[in-house]
């Protein structure tokens, strides 16, 4: 009997080979869509499992209460922090900081920039990270990273004089592996100067993991060499290993003692500060560690670091948001779903076709189970062909799909476990999806009337109508999504900005001793000023986007002040093209200007509601550097230094010379025209002034551009989305729109001798299908209204979401679905009435 399905089904395939590869093609189209969502979400979700003891490693954070009640964050610690806690806690069995920056380390003659992390000896104990040359530093120089960490067998770092590389780091900078070991780097820094042993290699952090840094020295060096930050409330990342067996849950509960104890001052500070409540009000936020505590220190499993978006530290890969992969997932099904409604269409379309095979075998004795199941296993036949082809086209797409995520996929790298269960389970859903409806119509056909020719009129019943609209529903939402998606970034990359990005050069200069910013900058002018390319130069204590600095204190009534600070030099305000809306820039004919005088924007004077912001002084305002309140002596207009997600921030601009984050960027104004030798000039001048320092550099509009790359991808992905969603549903609609044509064969003969012309005939044909397409446009219009609507809401600035852009998508998928069946309905306004009058 199998093999009797067999040969039906194969023949039914060749009867039909644009139908047959209208289902193949859509069907596979749809699987590889699946089958790349399927591998990135995976990706994803496979983030820090590796580790073999994954479920005792986690993360410390603390969330704490602001005093109007609103959650906050805070992921990282202070560096004293990790060795009393393990101390306190015999539970935690492990722990490590963790805090890293790229660092250039000289190797020979040669330097290397490089992500240098610090940590602990217990980190290489923790983590799942093969030493693959060296001395481990144990008694066997080996481990697997298991056991109960009793004995540390895979301890490194134990002297501030050793450095520990990765394998691609080590064919980086030397010939060979072996080669590596004994070598040495070296950092210099201003006057500091020093030497690293090359004691070990490990293996390669993999793409999952969501710490990953190319060197490692010892914690030790923290003070002397800042990589993270500085010692203003701490900048490390605490990770701890608990005792197999131990509840983290239950070890939270004992937290509020030391947390009361280690954080007591700190907390003290921050609610006298203002940032802290008194006490804390909501239960969820102090978890139960003690009634009315506004603070409370948690454990974060570390399998949950990559997919917690509000808990986050920048020592670790950028965080995926779960609900990024449910987007996916629903648009590789949507696309899939539209692949099945094109079989289920076309199968209800071709049963006056089959419906006297049914008829008779029905006469011949079978029953309705048995037709079923042939035509199911139509379905999942051609499921599997499908697959086939699918996963081809998958392989075919895996450089395209990294563009648009960023990720690199590779779809035959799954475990070959999961792999097949997917396999199965797409091919059993799919088989069945595609094949269940057609199934049960095909089924029900009585034998006594399908032989005696009365049939359904194919292609024109109520189902077949409602999947075709349904297909186009979604690909016209897809487009319309895809053309506000489209507005909305270019608008917010068009938008004035409060400042000119354009030709603005940002070069990296934290690695230059802040001792000898001033010289290190008028050198640098000096010397590329005669090139005759640049219109100014200027000093920051960060490049926008690059990092920020936001400061709080009690002004002299007691009010709670929080700004964004930013450190400049004279020529920043031009340099950066913005605009003194009153009072006056900084200037050199005012001594006093670096030591006694601020910039404010025009979101502070809004903020504090100063009539008089020019002469006001900044009470409280940096009291740790200032002897003086700093006096206001002009107001900025407005200026995006955030994304346009956020709202203008109030901003100060100082020239304290004692600002710690005073040296970040050189930003260099390119005159138009000169970019080319303008960059040439740069370079030079830089190797002149700072010779031996890597020159990195990056224009500032890119940088702002940077700031909607989530966006961007987004885009790229709806739109190949949509494009897809609308080319299988035309595939469906040319031979949905054949099958309706050949149905009706005699009828436009008939008209023809009637005296139809080729326009009405066509006009005929094509009436009913534009019907549905209209239909699903206005389905389509406020389903795609609702999710942008809520889409624009993440911007504070955002276009107005008007009519046009769902025209648009309207009239597009109109008229593509327009052209898909005008072949047809000319072909069929043309025939000669007398062959059709002729056809069976």
């Amino acid at each position: 009997m199998f093999r009797n399905y067999l040969n039906v089904a194969l023949r039914s395939f060749r009867r039909a080979p644009l139908h047959t590869a209208i289902h193949v093609t859509g069907l596979a189209t749809g699987m590889a869509v699946c089958i790349l969502i399927f591998a990135l979400i995976h990706h994803e979700w496979r983030f820090d499992r590796y580790h073999e003891a994954s479920d005792q490693l986690f993360r410390t954070w603390l969330a704490y209460e602001a005093p109007d009640g609103t959650p906050g964050v805070q992921a990282m610690m202070p560096p004293d922090f990790t060795p009393e806690f393990k101390e306190t806690y015999p539970a935690i069995t492990h722990a490590s900081r963790l805090v890293q920056n790229a660092v250039d380390l000289h190797v020979g003659p040669d330097i290397h920039r490089t992500m240098l992390a610090e940590v602990d000896p217990d980190f290489f104990s923790m983590f799942s990270v093969a030493i693959v040359a060296g001395n481990a530093g144990g008694d066997d120089g080996g481990g697997d990273g298991g056991g109960d960490g009793g004995g540390d067998p895979r301890r490194l770092l134990t002297s501030p004089d050793q450095i520990v590389i990765s394998r691609t780091t080590a064919a980086a900078w030397f010939p060979t592996i072996e080669n590596a070991l004994g070598q040495v780097a070296t950092i210099r820094r201003g006057d500091l100067e020093r030497d690293f042993e090359v004691v070990a290699i490990y293996e390669d952090f993999p793409a999952w993991s969501s710490i990953s840094f190319n060197a490692a020295i010892s914690f030790e060096n923290y003070d002397p060499i800042q990589l993270g930050g500085n010692n203003w409330g701490g900048r490390t990342s605490t990770y701890v290993r608990l005792a197999g067996g131990a509840d983290p849950a239950a070890l939270e509960q004992g937290f509020h003692s030391f947390t009361a104890t280690f954080f007591g001052e700190y907390i003290a500070n921050m609610q006298e500060a203002g940032y802290l409540a008194r006490t804390g009000t909501t239960g969820d936020i102090v978890g139960g560690a003690s009634a009315g505590a506004p603070y409370a220190l948690r454990l974060q499993p570390l399998a949950e670091l990559h997919r917690t978006p509000d808990v986050w530290a920048p020592y670790e890969q950028p965080i995926h948001n779960p609900l990024y992969s449910w987007i996916l997932a629903g648009i590789g099904l949507v696309i899939l779903g539209i692949a099945c409604i094109n079989f289920m269409t076309l199968s209800i379309a071709r049963s006056a076709v089959r419906a006297r095979e049914v008829g008779v075998r029905k006469v011949l004795g079978a029953d309705r189970r048995s037709i079923m199941g042939q035509y199911w296993g139509e379905a999942l036949l051609l499921s599997v062909i499908s697959l086939g082809a699918g996963v081809l086209f998958a392989r075919a797409l895996q450089p395209l799909i990294g563009q648009l995520t960023g990720v690199e996929l590779n779809v035959m790298g799954l475990p070959p476990g999961l792999t097949l269960a997917g396999i199965t389970l797409l091919v059993l859903l799919v088989g069945g999806a595609a094949g269940a409806y057609p199934a049960a119509v095909l089924s029900g056909f009585e034998p006594a009337r399908v032989l005696k020719g009365d049939t359904p009129q194919s292609g024109r019943g109520y189902m077949v109508r409602s999947l075709v609209v349904l297909q186009y529903t979604i690909s016209i939402g897809l487009m319309a999504s895809l053309f506000v998606m489209q507005d909305q970034i270019s608008f917010l990359l068009q938008k004035d900005l409060g400042f000119d990005d354009e030709l603005v050069v940002a070069i990296e200069a934290r690695q230059v001793d802040p001792a000898r910013a001033d010289a290190v900058v008028d050198a640098f002018r000096q010397e590329i000023t005669p090139s005759g390319t640049v219109d100014g130069v200027a000093r920051a204590g960060q490049a926008f986007t690059r990092s920020s600095d936001r400061n709080g204190w009690r002004d002299a009534e007691g009010i709670q002040r929080q700004a964004y600070n930013f450190g400049v030099s004279y020529d920043y305000v031009d340099v950066m093209g913005m605009n003194i809306v009153s009072g006056r820039n900084f200037s050199r004919d005012f001594p006093a200007d670096p030591t006694g005088s601020v910039l404010v924007n025009e979101a502070l004077v809004r903020e504090f509601g100063l009539e008089n912001p020019v002469g006001s002084t900044l009470d409280g305002w940096l009291d740790w550097i200032y002897d003086t309140p700093p006096t206001i002596i002009g107001v900025v207009s407005d200026f995006n230094f955030q994304s346009l997600h956020n709202e203008v921030q109030p901003a100060v601009m100082n020239m304290h010379p004692d600002y710690y984050n005073y040296l970040g960027a050189i930003l260099v104004r390119i005159r138009p025209g000169d970019a080319p030798d303008a960059l040439a000039a740069m370079q030079q001048a830089w190797n002149t002034v700072v010779p031996g320092t890597p020159y990195a550099w990056a224009f500032v509009s890119d940088d702002m551009e940077a700031l909607y790359e989530a966006e961007t991808r987004w885009q790229r992905i709806i739109s190949w989305s949509s494009a897809l969603a609308l080319l299988i549903a035309c595939m469906g609609l040319f031979a949905l729109a054949l099958m309706t044509v050949t149905t009706r064969i005699r009828e436009i003969g008939i008209r023809k001798v009637l005296g139809a012309s080729e326009r009405q005939v066509m006009a005929l044909l094509s009436r009913e299908f534009a019907l549905l397409v209209v239909l699903s446009s206005l389905l389509a219009a406020p389903l795609a209204w609702f999710a942008m609507h809520t889409w624009l809401d993440n911007f504070a600035y955002r276009i107005d979401l008007g009519p046009f852009p769902f025209v648009l998508a309207s009239g597009a998928a109109l008229t593509v679905a327009m052209l898909t069946v005008a072949w047809h309905a000319l072909s069929a306004a043309r025939m000669n009435p007398v062959t059709s009058l002729r056809k069976d």
